[in-house]
């Protein structure tokens, strides 16, 4: 996946039962070119939320947990695995206008003080 100027930015989502709203935000962050990986992780999802990552998103690394570990356990071994110099955490039931991830982490980058 592209990256933004030499920058790997990377979004993770913990998912649990997720598979009605969760293409939104997939097809937005595949779309946005300054994403490079997404990174799911799915707290033992019984909707079919993993075999949609699987069949539909292939470039998606999916953390398979077998229990559902709750959000921030979730979120914290996303990020553990992360390679991007820039981490968003994200939701599955949102999704992003076209460049908005670009031009946040282009703002974040600019600016050494900001942050979120």
């Amino acid at each position: 996946m592209p990256g933004l100027n030499g920058q790997k930015v990377t979004a993770v989502m913990v998912t649990w039962n997720s598979a009605g709203t969760l293409s939104g935000l997939l097809d937005s962050l595949l779309a946005d070119g300054a994403v490079s990986e997404i990174i799911a992780v799915d707290n033992a999802s019984t909707d079919g939320t993993r075999e949609l990552i699987k069949e539909k998103y292939p470039a998606v690394r999916l953390i398979e947990n077998p229990v559902n570990t709750g959000f921030a356990a979730g979120a914290n071994s996303g990020i553990r695995l992360a390679s991007g110099s820039l981490i968003f955490l994200v939701n599955p039931d949102i999704s992003f206008a076209p460049g908005f991830i670009g031009s946040l982490s282009r703002a974040l980058l600019e600016d050494g003080g900001t942050g979120a």
